[in-house]
């Protein structure tokens, strides 16, 4: 199972736009992470906002590449069944062509 991010990576090489991941609005401070040391508010606040950011942003890619891979699936049908076509075509005039070629060295004969 392919992540998020490989995926976002996957349809960005097949050239589709895809939203950078989202980028916290205030850095992280380091003296913050100390022990018993409380976070401000606006720091919870960004988290918050980052999840959420996160979460869009998981959807938005997981449903692009839904639709790519529904894209690349139909494209792969539409030319397997197109080689089909060609084939049944081929052998067809290749049948006829036998039968002309048959009928003309009987009449040559």
């Amino acid at each position: 199972m392919l992540t998020t991010s490989q995926k976002s990576h996957i349809l960005a090489k097949a050239g589709l736009v895809v939203p950078p991941f989202p980028a916290r609005r205030l850095p992280v401070q380091e003296r913050h992470l100390l022990r018993g040391a409380r976070a401000p508010q606006d720091e919870l606040d960004a988290d918050a906002e980052q999840s959420v950011a996160v979460a869009q942003w998981h959807k938005l890619v997981e449903s692009l590449y839904v639709e790519y891979s529904a894209a690349r699936a139909a494209k792969s049908l539409r030319e397997s069944a197109e080689a089909e076509r060609m084939r049944q075509l081929r052998d067809a005039n290749s049948y006829n062509n036998l039968r002309r070629l048959s009928r003309q060295n009987r009449q040559d004969f």
